[in-house]
């Protein structure tokens, strides 16, 4: 007998539950929520809302990016987001929505898809803490949000072509644009790809057609169609911002397409983009794998009719074969790593398709059960990395209450490994630290990455940022930056009334360039604060000892 819906509901939503409370631990159990970017959002999204409530030093400050850019969700969120919590609690509340954003998607499309499938559910929600989220690329993050959700809506909606449907695919289409770019050409491409294989296979061979040839014509033009129609509006857009504004980089990334590396591949099977801030969370990554190649496996020898997966699977060949031939920059850095998990997301939903109708109460909780493995393991992992970042920023958050308001300042890394380890994790997550102690203390982070960008919607005004005179991102970048510390005063006449250093004097390898830079700060600043038990940490105050008023 088939299960009936309410069980196995139920079921479902226990285990996704319990997913989730593991990912958004790790969101609330610490202060500070460890990602490359994410503080530099927040201090944009900060400074924009109080120079909206009328603050004349930030409104000196910030302004919005004159060409619309389609990266808005995250800044438009974190933005309103500030009218009801603290900056960072802003972060954390949107983080929260994220992750159960992308549980409801999940269920959403496994559902319509089979309704036995919700047993895949944690594995999917596992793939929602990954190298993007992790680098504070939270739009791009949110893209795997929106495919799974506008998927879903097509493979439940795929043989109506009525108006509402159409317009159903034009909010999804509009939210995928509004969202990220990469989000609208993923979605798209994926519900491309399925579509043309169900018309492929309903068309071809009409000697063996089931019924007329204008009822399976029908089912070409509804699946193909109505998606097509929805997205007229934001393909348009989409077309202009690839080819007009960004045509070089969008040209050259498809010209660079190749023949997979080696160690391309093996990237994906040690699924590295769920392994980003520590070597242990490799151990997690293999073990999520390795269920997903077992459960397909076993999936493709019990499965009966495997025509109607086909169309998934053409969606998961697709993704598949884009990842190994992308080129490392399209557009943005890092596409292949970006791009990895919606490999594994595109999987398991073709295991959907695959996995029986009707599955005994055992093997359906077997399923979810060892799906939560990678799940708790990784967030057990992440606690203990978590806790030994938190432990480092610490010593950083001490400098803030010497740090006086409406006040500029810069931060900047002295090395990348401290007593034999990454400092502080495989990824810089302080690296815009800078920026959250400018948020916390109503100043500007001028090295704030995002404000000095053109793809941005919120940026800094002319002459604020200090990245170039200091001397551009590989200058502020290097181990320790190699900067003129005092070009940003002489260029502009505005002054960085603070800098801050964080990492051991002792591990740094370029003696020569922290020399270079102690002369520059022991000739304009003094020593105000050294950060206790370590001393990682020192806040340096502009010296205006003997410096002409005005």
């Amino acid at each position: 007998m088939r299960e009936p819906l309410q069980p196995i509901a139920s079921r479902a939503i226990t285990f996704g539950m319990v997913a989730v409370a593991a990912q958004l631990s790790l969101v609330w159990a610490f202060s500070y929520f460890p990602s490359v970017d994410g503080p530099a959002h927040v201090h944009l999204a900060y400074g924009f809302y109080e120079a909206l409530r009328g603050d004349p030093y930030y409104g000196g400050i910030f302004e919005l990016n004159e060409q619309f850019n389609p990266n808005l969700t995250t800044q438009a969120m974190l933005v309103v987001l500030q009218a009801v919590a603290p900056p960072f609690i802003a972060e954390k509340i949107w983080l929260s929505i994220y992750f159960v954003s992308f549980a409801f998607a999940a269920a959403y499309t496994l559902n319509g898809i089979n309704r036995n499938a919700a047993c895949l559910l944690p594995l999917l929600i596992f793939c929602s803490f990954n190298f993007p989220l992790a680098f504070g690329f939270y739009n791009f993050a949110f893209s795997t949000v929106v495919f799974l959700g506008w998927f879903g809506f097509w493979w439940r909606h795929r043989h109506s072509g009525s108006w509402k449907v159409i317009a159903g695919h034009a909010l999804f289409a509009a939210l995928a644009y509004l969202t990220h770019v990469f989000a609208f050409v993923v979605s798209l491409l994926g519900i491309g790809l399925a579509a043309s294989t169900s018309a492929l296979i309903a068309l071809a061979p009409l000697t063996r057609a089931e019924g007329s040839l204008a009822l399976r014509l029908r089912i070409p033009l509804t699946h193909t169609l109505p998606p097509l129609i929805g997205s007229l509006p934001a393909l348009g857009a989409c077309l202009y911002f690839l080819f007009g504004r960004f045509a070089v980089k969008t040209a050259a990334g498809a010209e660079n397409l190749a023949a997979p590396e080696a160690s391309r591949i093996l990237d994906l099977v040690w699924a590295n983009s769920f392994a980003t801030y520590d070597a242990m969370e490799t151990g997690a990554a293999i073990s999520f794998v390795a269920l997903v190649a077992i459960i397909l496996a076993r999936a493709l020898l019990q499965c009966i009719d495997w025509k109607g997966g086909l169309p998934i699977f053409a969606v998961f060949a697709g993704f598949l074969v884009l990842y190994l031939a992308m080129p490392p920059q399209w557009i943005v850095r890092w596409m292949p790593q970006r791009f990895q998990p919606l490999v594994f997301v595109a999987i398991l939903i073709w295991i959907a398709t695959l996995l029986p109708h009707r599955m005994g109460k055992r093997s359906w909780e077997f399923i979810a059960l060892a799906g939560l493995v990678p799940v708790l393991l990784s967030t057990a992992i992440r606690f203990n990395v978590f806790s030994r970042i938190n432990d480092y920023y610490g010593e950083i958050a001490q400098v803030q209450p010497h740090i006086a308001p409406q006040s500029s300042l810069v931060a900047l890394r002295l090395h990348h490994s401290y007593l034999g380890e990454t400092y502080p994790a495989r990824l810089d997550v302080f690296i815009q630290a800078g920026s959250r102690i400018a948020s916390l203390r109503h100043s500007v982070d001028l090295k704030n990455f995002q404000g000095q960008s053109n793809d941005h919607p919120i940026q800094f005004r002319s002459g604020v940022s200090a990245t170039a005179a200091l001397g551009g991102d590989s200058s502020l970048t290097a181990f320790p930056p190699r900067i003129q510390l005092m070009e940003y005063e002489r260029r502009t006449g505005r002054r960085i009334d603070y800098v801050v250093t964080y990492g051991a004097r002792g591990e740094v390898d370029n003696v020569s360039a922290l020399r270079r830079l102690d002369e520059q700060l022991a000739g304009n600043y003094k020593l105000v604060y050294t950060s206790q038990p370590r001393g990682l940490v020192r806040l340096y105050a502009r010296d205006l000892t003997g410096t002409p008023p005005g």
